[in-house]
Formats: structure tokens, C-alpha cells, sequence
């Protein structure tokens, strides 16, 4: 696997997005969490254009807001949300699932931050002067990043209404299925999945029985 470190970067960046999503259904803070995020980014564009540091080089049309834009962070900021980012450890322990900040966040983090041995691996790959005396089986980061994503798209489901996350809840259990005994049976239900969608409004909720 010729990009080893990057897919543990990756792989960390998905489990951000799990503690993230889970505090933000447990709190129900998405619509403070979408506000917030409008004006942190807003403020950093505002940041770049105030500076007379890049003034000559700036592409005005890159940080150029629209009216609306203006409107609605004037708006959000008369009411200045408060929202902080979920501890990740602390995510973790909420969820019984402490072993993904320990063996997955954690020490995916090794790989985001500075180590003493950064680019060792890059050295032994680019230059072939360092073999193994076995080749390392590394499917295990694809394997943890995919049950993440799984576990990340169910979140997003627990969170949700909507009419159709049976059969979602249904393609995930099959592709699960999958990583384990190579079953096919996904493709089956992605089908279903498809022609759901001339059959049902996507947005249509589930009924309150």
C-alpha cells in the first residue's frame, strides 16, 4: 500500500466526523452547528481581506461574499452562537466505544502531528533499499476505515426521519456481510436502493407508527 500514512489520515478524519456527529445528536445542536460554522468561516475570509499583508495578491473573487451571505452572518451575529468542539475521548467513552479513540483517533493522530520518524516509509518506498522480509498486510486500515464509514452513515441515519433508512439500515448490515465472507447480497439491496427513488419522495418521513 504505496500511501500508508495518508490513509491513516483519512481514516482520522472520519472518526472526527463520528464524535462529531454523535455529539451533535445527542445535544441536537445541528442547526447551532450549521450557524456557527457559517460565521467561523465567514470571519476567516473577512480575516484574509482585512489583512494589508496579502492585499496585492488576494483574488478579490475568491472571498468575495454575497449579499445574502452578509445578511444572514449580520444576523448570526447578533445572537453569537456558542458551540465548541466535542472532546473526542470524551465522545468516545458516551458511546461504549472507547477503543475507538484509544486504537483508532489516538494513534491515527500519529500520523496528523509531527513524529521523529516521519518519512521513513516514503524513504523505504521511493528507494527500494530497505525490504521487508515479509510484505506487510495492511488491509486492515482499509477494513477499520470502511466499518467507519459505516458506523458513520448509521449515526447520520439514528439522527434522521426519513422514510427510507430501513433499506439503507439493510445495505449496510449486507455490506458488513461482505467485508466478512465476501457476500454479494449489497448489490442486490443498492438495486432496491435505486429503484426506491422512482417510487418514494427522498424526502419523505417515516410515519409516527
Amino acid at each position: 500500500m504505496e500511501r500508508y500514512h495518508d490513509c491513516w489520515i483519512l481514516y482520522r478524519a472520519l472518526i472526527d466526523r463520528l464524535f462529531h456527529l454523535r455529539a451533535l445528536a445527542d445535544n441536537n445542536d445541528f442547526l447551532i452547528f450549521d450557524d456557527w460554522s457559517f460565521m467561523r468561516q465567514y470571519e476567516y475570509r473577512h480575516r484574509v481581506r482585512s489583512d494589508p499583508e496579502f492585499k496585492d495578491t488576494l483574488n478579490p473573487e475568491v472571498f468575495r461574499d454575497t449579499h445574502e451571505e452578509r445578511e444572514r452572518y449580520q444576523e448570526i451575529k447578533k445572537r453569537s452562537p456558542k458551540w465548541k468542539r466535542p472532546h473526542a475521548e470524551t465522545i468516545a467513552k458516551k458511546m461504549g466505544c472507547e477503543f475507538l479513540y484509544k486504537y483508532s483517533y489516538d494513534y491515527a493522530s500519529t500520523h496528523v502531528h509531527p513524529m521523529a520518524n516521519d518519512g521513513d516509509e516514503d524513504f523505504r518506498r521511493l528507494t527500494g533499499l530497505i525490504q521487508y522480509d515479509q510484505p506487510l498486510d495492511r488491509r486492515v486500515i482499509l477494513n477499520n476505515s470502511c466499518l467507519t464509514l459505516v458506523l458513520l452513515i448509521q449515526e447520520g441515519l439514528n439522527a434522521g426521519t426519513l422514510h427510507w433508512r430501513t433499506l439503507v439500515y439493510d445495505f449496510l448490515k449486507h455490506f458488513m456481510d461482505s467485508l466478512r465472507s465476501g457476500s454479494k447480497e449489497y448489490g442486490i439491496t443498492f438495486i432496491k436502493i435505486v429503484e426506491m427513488k422512482e417510487e418514494m419522495g427522498l424526502c419523505q418521513k417515516r410515519s409516527s407508527g
